[in-house]
């Protein structure tokens, strides 16, 4: 198939940006802050609210662009928790809960930091010369706020705050799990 054979109705329909909700059953910081980071990667804008130790996001950008956020943020936050898991089990029962949450923070905040790299890269015209990649991320931002503008108005812009680090082997040891997860698309 060839663009010539799509329907122009079915491109725009594609392109349009829209909003699309997610709910994690997990409430803390490091998630409001991994996803913010990998929706920023795909072109997306990230909102969210949270309550009953849940937090519920809301990505504003095109259906395909939300849709590969999501999955990756959704994946992201998974593995972080399942790493976690494993790793706890290696503790002494009395610093698990400790170690666990130190974990978790650690592990999220350098995927973060990962994850804003390498969108940062992405944005930059002199490493990417022969690319629409820098111009795409520009265009699209452009959209992106006048989408929110016009369902939201002025929404006070926030960046989630940076998580403070553990005194545990915790904050090590999820550092270090965080520079071996992927970030490429998965399938």
């Amino acid at each position: 198939l060839s663009m010539m054979d799509v329907p122009e109705t079915q491109i725009k329909k594609d392109e349009a940006v829209g909003h699309s909700s997610a709910e994690t059953k997990v409430g803390s910081p490091w998630v409001r802050f991994l996803w913010q980071e990998t929706c920023k990667l795909y072109f997306c804008e990230y909102l969210y609210r949270s309550g009953n130790h849940r937090t519920y996001h809301t990505i504003v950008g095109t259906a395909t662009n939300s849709l590969a956020a999501c999955q990756m943020a959704e994946y992201l936050t998974d593995t972080i928790v399942r790493l976690a898991n494993e790793a706890k089990q290696t503790q002494p029962s009395e610093i698990r809960g400790r170690y666990f949450n130190d974990f978790k923070k650690a592990c999220a905040g350098r995927v973060s930091t990962r994850l804003r790299v390498m969108r940062q890269t992405a944005e930059k015209p002199e490493v990417n010369n022969n690319s629409n990649l820098p111009m795409l991320y520009a265009n699209t931002k452009q959209q992106l706020d006048a989408y929110m503008q016009d369902a939201w108005g002025n929404l006070g812009k926030r960046t989630a705050s940076r998580m403070q680090g553990g005194t545990t082997n915790g904050t090590y040891d999820g550092r270090t799990a965080g520079d071996n997860i992927g970030l490429n698309t998965q399938v």
